[in-house]
């Protein structure tokens, strides 16, 4: 009977261990509408603004996001002859990789008010380019065709220099002198890579960023800057932060946007300790909402995403990474979304919640920042 009731005991004793252990609050405790300004990393300095160059929250322990998770460092690989945007060659000594690196958003200065947006330009328009090749060939003839004083400044911020990639590059390139590209020799991260489209020219209005997989039809690029200029001359549109053209799916998400002055120096610029892609944009719709800026659609201006005829979402960058299954820069790539978990560690210990809340708020809340009863 000793034994009997010893055995019993052990076997009472584990399953209430392993009750509790399987109801335990294991994730991050979440924490209850933190400041705006702990996710600004923005200073005012007399004439201008100061932005930090990763916006990484603060680490003093009165506040309740803190302490900040110690910046990522990508992987490292062999060094490259890197380029500016002017495609000149730039010095990178063996080694250096890491110098290489250095976001572009270090010391970066706003001034405290920005050019006026006019009807008649685009003051920036910016992609990224990685993996694909044939759909940005495509978004570089859409915004090209729509180019000349309509777009000051095209931008190509191309990350770990892909064969196929740099050949389109060059193609496009003698069809669109205007297009500037800047060649990374290691993947940046695209919010690094955001960032950098932003501090092309950072006393702009606004700042218009798109995947490598979107194209603008005919006129809608010459649709958006009349908006856009008469967006920002209305005051009732003093506290919206993120303009989304309309897509062939709905909601509009972040595959194509405009970023606003007012914005950038409110909330600063993306955070790069997300990388190499995933929850930045998520990260910054948080940011924006709790510093009461608002997203709206621009109604009479749409983007496609995706291929051609695609009625609804279709990730490029998934599909890419499946045709090029096995290539060295495919695996980098996947090595380095596993060793990040694709950004939710970071994600979930910065905001307190997860993108899955944030995406289905922000579907809820959609119609809510429109003017004109959309869809």
């Amino acid at each position: 009977d000793t034994r009997h009731r010893t055995v019993l005991c052990t076997v009472l004793c584990s399953l209430s261990l392993a009750g509790v252990l399987l109801l335990w609050p294991w994730s991050p405790a979440h924490t209850t509408r933190p400041s705006a300004g702990g996710f600004a990393e923005v200073e005012i300095l007399g004439s201008g603004a100061v932005l930090g160059a990763t916006n990484r929250l603060p680490t003093d322990d009165s506040h309740p996001l803190s302490p900040a998770p110690s910046p990522v460092v990508p992987d490292a690989a062999e060094p490259l002859p890197a380029q500016d945007v002017a495609g000149r060659t730039v010095a990178n000594p063996s080694g250096a990789v890491a110098a290489s690196m250095v976001s572009t958003a270090q010391g970066a200065v706003f001034g405290p008010t920005p050019r006026a947006a006019s009807p008649h330009e685009i003051p920036v328009i910016g992609t990224t380019a990685y993996l694909k090749s044939r759909e940005l060939v495509r978004w570089v003839r859409s915004v090209c065709s729509g180019s000349g004083p309509l777009v000051k400044r095209m931008l190509i911020v191309h990350n770990a220099r892909h064969t196929a990639v740099e050949e389109a590059l060059t193609k496009v390139q003698q069809d669109c002198p205007a297009l500037l590209v800047q060649h990374n020799p290691v993947n940046l991260g695209l919010a690094a890579s955001w960032n950098a489209i932003i501090l092309a020219d950072p006393e702009a209005p606004y700042w218009v960023i798109s995947n490598d997989d979107v194209f603008f039809p005919k006129g809608n690029l010459a649709r958006l800057a009349q908006e856009m200029a008469r967006e920002l001359a209305d005051p009732r549109n003093a506290d919206v932060g993120v303009y989304k053209p309309r897509m062939n799916f709905w909601p509009p998400n972040w595959s194509c946007f405009v970023v606003t002055a007012t914005a950038v120096r409110r909330i600063g610029l993306f955070d790069e300790n997300f990388y190499p892609i995933y929850h930045e944009d998520h990260d910054y719709e948080l940011r924006l909402r709790h510093a009461r800026l608002r997203e709206k659609v621009l109604a009479n201006v749409r983007v496609h995403h995706g291929p051609d005829g695609a009625k609804g979402y279709i990730s490029g960058l998934k599909q890419e990474t499946a045709l090029q299954m096995g290539a060295p820069l495919v695996k980098v790539y996947q090595q380095q979304q596993k060793r990040h978990g694709s950004g939710r560690p970071y994600f979930h210990m910065k905001g307190g919640t997860t993108n899955k809340k944030l995406t289905a708020a922000s579907e809820e809340g959609a119609y809510i920042f429109n003017d004109k009863g959309l869809p």
